[in-house]
């Protein structure tokens, strides 16, 4: 074999083995062994069982410390780094009676190099206040319930609002200048286990938003494709979700409890009907103007600020099967509000 070919072989043999040697140390070697790192996992869900966003929750270890997060898209959070301890979690910003817990499952420990320190806070008193609060154009029980993380059903059968319920009104529809009474929020907490996923539910989330569309004939508009979109309380518009009408032209579409406007952008062939309802600005169906927005809002009247004219009285009668009878009438009311379905 020519020499200068045998002389490049052993260049490339030294190379080789010089690459795979250790590096040299200048003191002694450290093993950087692997641990198993716990975690506590929350998901947070409403009474569909679909994710819900920004919802704030504490791990507590012990009575003095505690970290704190928020669900993100996927309705987690996840608390990670974490040595046996004894720990709760809460949910800060709502009532006890607000949420149930529902399940738990497991999770796999990771397996990684030393972790950094935990940091942990001390652990924040949650003071909330009474508050007797006046109802605004547009408000109602489940709005009011919503953002201050109550459940409906507490702030309904809260003792100073029985004037409310010997009123006959309905969570939903309550008038604006009226008094709700809204108590201080109550803790509760549940134990976390280490590597545990606990899934818990929110009361009362989402709502249904229902209506129902009718054609020139009143015949039901049925099996029709829609896009819903939602504008919610803090102005930020929530993502196109897909609808359809039922049988009977009804859409039934599940909206957060504080949102105030609803678009529904009805398919129909080529074309697209777009239809605005701006959500709680309906009166009771007692009163004068509850009464006047379910006329204007079901076609016979143009306005709802004034009362009928004699022509949209009579038209009304005829439709609802009555016979004349002045335009505030108790009966006529019943009626109308059982035609507009609240």
């Amino acid at each position: 074999m020519d020499p200068r070919l045998l002389a490049q072989l052993d260049d490339a043999e030294r190379a080789s083995d010089a690459s795979n040697r250790p590096a040299e140390t200048s003191g002694p070697v450290m093993g950087c062994p692997l641990t198993s790192s716990h975690a506590i996992e929350v998901l947070v869900v409403g009474e569909d069982e679909q994710p819900l966003v920004d919802v704030a929750v504490a791990l507590h270890d012990g009575p003095t410390r505690a970290r704190y997060s928020v669900t993100r898209h996927s309705g987690q959070v996840r608390f990670e780094g974490l040595s046996p301890g004894n720990f709760t979690l809460t949910f800060p910003d709502w009532d006890r009676d607000a949420w149930i817990a529902l399940r738990q499952e497991s999770i796999v420990p990771s397996i990684q190099g030393p972790l950094a320190p935990i940091t942990w806070e001390p652990r924040r008193d949650v003071v909330t206040n009474v508050i007797e609060h006046t109802v605004l154009a547009g408000e109602c029980l489940a709005d009011l319930a919503f953002r201050h993380g109550f459940a409906l059903r507490t702030l309904w059968e809260a003792l100073p609002n029985v004037a409310l319920r010997e009123a006959g009104r309905s969570p939903y529809l309550l008038q604006p200048g009226e008094s709700v009474h809204i108590p201080e929020r109550r803790q509760n907490s549940m134990l976390a286990t280490l590597d545990t996923r606990h899934i818990v539910k929110r009361k009362d989330v989402p709502e249904t938003f229902q209506v129902r569309f009718l054609d020139w004939r009143g015949e039901p508009r049925r099996d029709l494709p829609c896009i819903v979109r939602t504008l919610s309380a803090d102005g930020k518009p929530l993502p196109d979700r897909p609808g359809r009408l039922d049988g009977d032209g009804v859409l039934k579409h599940s909206i957060a409890p504080d949102a105030v406007t609803v678009e529904v952008l009805l398919q129909t062939g080529f074309l697209v009907e777009p239809y605005v309802f701006q959500l709680g600005h309906i009166d009771p169906s007692d009163s004068d103007s509850g009464f006047a927005g379910r006329a204007q809002a079901l076609g016979f009247s143009q306005r709802h600020d004034r009362a009928l004219q004699p022509e949209e009285l009579a038209w009304m009668c005829q439709v609802l099967g009555e016979e004349s009878l002045d335009d505030l009438s108790e009966v006529l009311k019943r009626r109308l509000a059982a035609l507009y379905r609240s």
